[in-house]
């Protein structure tokens, strides 16, 4: 089967489905997710995971729901651009009756802390309505396939998904699947100058994080959000308002900030103090915890490090359990950053 390495997020069609293969689909979301964040223009990018019912009818429902999550966590994002837009004498959002009558009602649901999924409207309308919204020019739907043991109609059900989701949302679907599973004819409709992933894993590591039925998915993930805390993380959520209750932290730290390496790689940061040069990772074991992110991690904190940024994590556990503990911490390396002994001698312990 040909292959080749991953391109430019730009280079993937509008309307056309591709698959991204690799030995651990994990590394294709890792990667592309990094990518997701250095491309110019931005790509809004909205992880699908496929690993429960792949049924046509079943999976484009839960397709729908996925985005329609996503456009509820981000309605004041996407209400303010379309409100700035109509100021400047634009249409954010089309000016077309069918979907001004879907805003409003969709919006009337948001508003209920609801996801906006109209009962009585057919789920393909639904993902038209849900793909304009949410900017179909920039979108990339990431379709992960982590089902085990996928049998020949599951596949045709997966195929049927990614294509169902490129002709009507218009947006570019990429799907990541195992190699193994990228062999079956079913996939052939699709395979077409599929890009392939190395994984520098070891073979004994990686089968033991595919057991089935133990492997917990994370949820549908939208990335990247740049300026705010991200609106999927609670931790950073609680983070923000508790800095902003802090007379000491309150408007020290911007939120999901963009950095650039001396290397020149670019990372988004969840917190930057930019005066101490102060970076602080607030980390989910579910998106941690895999050894491809785990590797990239340590990476990403010597290249920050090489570029005079100190790099504190904590998790998202502590953040909710405890976020007095790490305001303190914060606060400690703030004012040691501040003081002109920045780097007090560490003492061995005998």
């Amino acid at each position: 089967m040909l292959t080749r390495p991953m391109g430019n997020l730009g280079e993937l069609s509008r309307g056309r489905a591709r698959l991204a293969i690799s030995d651990d689909p994990r590394q294709v979301i890792s990667s592309v997710c990094s990518a997701a964040t250095a491309s110019r223009p931005y790509f809004r990018l909205i992880e699908i995971p496929s690993d429960g019912d792949l049924k046509f009818a079943a999976a484009t429902s839960q397709a729908v729901q996925v985005l329609a999550e996503a456009a509820k966590t981000l309605w004041s994002d996407l209400s303010s651009a379309n409100s700035e837009d109509r100021s400047a004498g634009h249409e954010a959002v089309p000016a077309v009756d069918s979907f001004s009558a879907w805003y409003r009602q969709a919006a009337t649901l948001v508003q209920s802390e609801k996801a906006p999924v109209l009962p009585g409207l057919n789920l393909t309308l639904q993902l038209e309505r849900l793909s304009q919204l949410l900017d179909s020019d920039h979108l990339l739907l990431l379709v992960s396939l982590t089902k085990v043991d996928a049998t020949r109609t599951d596949l045709q059900g997966f195929v049927a998904l990614l294509e169902w989701l490129a002709v009507n949302s218009q947006a570019r679907v990429l799907a990541a699947v195992d190699r193994d599973t990228a062999e079956h004819p079913a996939l052939e409709p699709v395979r077409y100058d599929a890009w392939g992933f190395e994984v520098d894993l070891d073979r004994d590591t990686m089968d033991t994080q595919r057991i089935s039925g133990t492997r917990r998915k994370p949820p549908a993930r939208v990335y990247p959000i740049i300026g705010r805390p991200h609106p999927m993380s609670p931790g950073e959520q609680l983070l923000a308002n508790s800095l902003h209750a802090d007379a000491e932290l309150k408007g020290l730290f911007l939120f999901n900030q963009p950095l650039i390496s001396v290397l020149g790689n670019r990372f988004i940061v969840d917190l930057y103090w930019p005066e101490g040069r102060l970076v602080v990772e607030v980390d989910s074991y579910c998106f941690h915890s895999d050894a491809i992110t785990f590797t990239s991690d340590r990476q990403r904190d010597y290249e920050l490090q090489l570029s005079g940024a100190l790099v504190l994590r904590v998790t998202h556990d502590e953040v909710m359990r405890d976020v007095t503990t790490v305001l303190e911490k914060l606060r400690k390396l703030i004012r040691l950053r501040r003081s002109k002994e920045s780097n007090p001698p560490i003492h061995e312990s005998i």
